[in-house]
């Protein structure tokens, strides 16, 4: 009884737990896992580990939803109970449905450390059985000179009647590749080929596979390190690229290549296909080898806001899924004063705010700050680019490789005059989104005291139109 009321006291003092983006109540989640509209919902797994706010051996944490935005916690899906996957846990994968049945596809880790494919299934969505034969790939399938000690992560689907696999391999000890696998059934799989290497992308490492069909086009979408100066959050890389998957040779063909989030934490995004066709991406919103200040609550890791994927002229494009609006109270629409700008973004303090404003790119050493006190982030305008600075935004967050890992940079277009930014806070999630989703920046900050306004510096009357600015509903 004394524990629960502590652990409630606790919840009620959590200054920083979101509203709206999914977090554990308490443990530690990472990777988005199987994404399926299933049964009329949604259905949202984690890489869970629910003894303390630290990686631990993986389960599947399991939720549904009715839009991506609010969550219902079911019993978890996965957790280690067999010879193949007791060691590290059921790491990351993704889900299918097949004749009325929901299939997840994870990875499974050994006592030996290798890395197999396993199948687990379920009628009603809620309780999953694991195949009774698993592994249904394993070291064996691999083509020469791959290692099974780092086969992971299968994006499962269906095209042409047939089912495939993506998965993260790693060959020569080196080069790590996306490769391909066929099957009639989801249990006996045939290697088709190597779908993407490291160097289409110039990554040092690539996992976290996952693939969807937009705009006419195929999308993969990676995750993986790019330890270059154009990268500087070198442990949290994740790429879009928009191509042609050849189901018979398994190669992708990359036509275009975006880098998704340029700010500090999103990794292993994860697609899903909604009833009316659109496709929706979420990210764990945090990075690797960094500290959470969260842990001193119970609780570790979070999901980014869903986004909606689109192609526009060539490229790709998220933006905050339109879901998003339904729980918003809009408080300000197209205010071009900027005497009356200031009085409105001033006045509006809270723990959630969703504001998007237009800024004149001319007016360099320009910032659009966001906090209270001390405690802010700096968006600012520099030459050719957005800086992103959380310096000075509360708690610091440390990084094992940058003990400095405060800056970020969102470039402009070239003769660019205008610059629009959508900025979400939820507690201690920012997310900023610049161009109508061109480019995208997730942002973990603590301030001392979570009651966000923003302030405008450097501008002048025609310098900057605040276009919209909402809060939550009551």
């Amino acid at each position: 009884m004394i524990r629960e009321m502590r652990e409630k006291l606790k919840l009620r003092r959590d200054p920083y737990r979101p509203s709206l983006h999914l977090t554990p109540a308490q443990g530690w989640i990472n990777d988005p896992n199987g994404f399926i509209y299933f049964g009329g919902q949604y259905h949202v797994f984690a890489q869970y580990y629910d003894a303390k706010p630290e990686w631990g051996p993986m389960m599947w944490l399991h939720c549904t939803s009715p839009d991506m935005m609010t969550f219902t916690r079911l019993p978890d899906a996965l957790y280690p109970s067999e010879d193949y996957d007791y060691e590290k846990g059921c790491f990351s994968g993704s889900a299918i449905e097949r004749d009325g049945k929901m299939y997840l596809m994870y990875t499974g880790t050994s006592h030996s450390d290798t890395q197999t494919q396993c199948l687990a299934s379920s009628s009603d969505g809620i309780h999953f059985e694991k195949y009774a034969f698993n592994p249904v790939i394993d070291g064996g399938d691999l083509p020469a000179g791959y290692s099974p000690k780092d086969f992971r992560d299968p994006c499962v689907f269906e095209r042409e009647e047939s089912y495939y696999v993506l998965l993260a391999s790693r060959r020569d000890d080196v080069h790590y590749s996306i490769l391909m696998y066929r099957s009639s059934d989801l249990v006996d799989w045939t290697f088709v080929g190597v779908t993407l290497e490291c160097e289409a992308v110039g990554c040092d490492l690539l996992e976290c596979p996952n693939l969807a069909h937009v705009d006419g086009k195929d999308v993969l979408l990676v995750s993986g390190k790019c330890a270059t100066v154009e990268y500087p959050n070198s442990q949290n890389c994740i790429w879009g690229l928009i191509g042609h998957l050849d189901l018979e040779t398994g190669h992708f063909e990359v036509e275009s290549k975006r880098r998704l989030d340029l700010g500090f934490d999103s990794y292993a995004t994860h697609m899903v296909r909604t009833p009316e066709g659109r496709t929706l991406m979420v990210a764990w919103m945090s990075a690797w080898g960094s500290t959470y200040p969260t842990q001193k609550y119970g609780w570790c890791g979070q999901f980014s806001l869903p986004r909606e994927v689109s192609i526009r002229d060539g490229q790709l494009v998220l933006n905050p899924a339109r879901e998003l609006f339904t729980y918003e109270c809009q408080l300000a629409d197209s205010v071009t004063n900027l005497k009356e700008a200031k009085k409105l973004l001033a006045a509006h303090c809270g723990r959630f705010l969703d504001v998007t404003l237009t800024v004149d790119t001319a007016v360099e050493g320009a910032s659009i700050n966001l906090g209270n006190g001390a405690d802010r982030l700096v968006l600012k305008l520099e030459k050719d680019h957005l800086v992103i600075d959380r310096s000075h935004s509360g708690i610091e967050i440390q990084t094992v490789t940058r003990k400095d890992d405060f800056i970020r940079y969102i470039p402009l277009a070239a003769g660019q005059s205008q610059l629009k930014l959508r900025v979400i806070a939820d507690a201690s999630l920012v997310e900023i989104f610049a161009d109508d989703g061109r480019a995208d920046a997730c942002v973990r900050i603590y301030p001392h005291k979570v009651d966000y306004n923003i302030e405008l510096e450097g501008f002048n009357h025609g310098q900057i139109e605040l276009d919209r600015l909402a809060v939550l509903k009551a």
